[in-house]
């Protein structure tokens, strides 16, 4: 598949398997669930995802954060510079995102919507 300047290819579960643009190539590999765990190439990415599949973890190499959860429903992400973003839910999923980042005082709201998974984003 080709859109612009990038040509993808996809493996047999119809996960991106790698992305080429201009001669840049990343590669993606992904659990047996199909949560992607690697992103290889100029943009590193890694991730980890507990027994329910929820994204605990993930790291790049200028960041890393950790997302913790009351059972299905993702309460707060965090990193280890202070920032911290706390997550709002309604009756039918994420609402809003609260940003707070070190020194105390500094904080901004942000819209959500939710992923198939219900995930925020």
């Amino acid at each position: 598949m080709t859109s612009r300047n990038w040509t993808f290819t996809y493996n047999l579960n119809g996960n991106r398997a790698t992305a080429n643009w201009n001669g840049t190539v990343h590669g993606y590999a992904y659990d047996p669930f199909d949560n992607l765990i690697v992103v290889s190439g100029p943009t590193s990415y890694q991730a980890v995802y507990d027994a329910f599949g929820r994204r605990t973890w993930y790291g790049t190499p200028d960041d890393e954060l950790t997302f913790i959860y009351d059972g299905d429903t993702l309460l707060e992400e965090a990193d280890l510079d202070g920032y911290r973003a706390v997550y709002i839910w309604g009756l039918l999923g994420p609402i809003a995102r609260i940003d707070l980042r070190s020194p105390a005082g500094t904080r901004s709201g942000l819209w959500v919507g939710a992923s198939d998974r219900g995930v925020p984003h």
